[in-house]
């Protein structure tokens, strides 16, 4: 079902994004990946810098992650169905950026935690390796069980 509007010629692709939301965008049979996302963010108010397309394709999915390339070049045509996700924001100021500090300090403190445990647990002789609560004592031991066959 092609459009024509003006002198070019216009093609509707279906698009399903991650929320389940379809909704169907216009673009001109020349235009390109970077196109279409442009179009669907000026449509659909979705950020265009980081959608990801996938072309269902026959029951295939295609990434198309080359921006520059025609949607023709990837096979879409009018009536194709394409499916968006969105690539996760990137840090914009890297004095933020996760130095991996917390996570040595995170590592110390559960070498210490863990030795902690193991002196707790230092006392327990019964052969058990679950940890003690701090109700237990030592001199609990199990009740023993008479049998009635005797």
């Amino acid at each position: 079902m092609q459009h024509d509007i003006g002198q070019q010629a216009m093609q509707i692709v279906v698009v399903e994004i991650m929320t389940g939301t379809i909704f169907h965008v216009q673009v001109g049979d020349n235009a390109t990946v970077l196109d279409l996302k442009i179009a669907i963010q000026n449509q659909e108010n979705l950020p265009g810098d980081r959608l990801i397309l996938l072309l269902d394709k026959d029951g295939d999915h295609m990434m198309m992650n080359e921006d520059q390339k025609s949607l023709s070049e990837y096979g879409v045509q009018d009536g194709s169905r394409l499916y968006g996700f969105f690539k996760l924001p990137q840090e914009e100021n890297d004095d933020d950026a996760d130095t991996g500090d917390d996570k040595v300090m995170d590592k110390d403190r559960t070498e210490s935690d863990s030795e902690e445990m193991k002196n707790d647990n230092a006392g327990n002789n019964s052969g058990s390796s679950t940890p003690k609560t701090p109700y237990e004592e030592d001199s609990v031991q199990s009740p023993e069980y008479v049998s009635d066959s005797d």
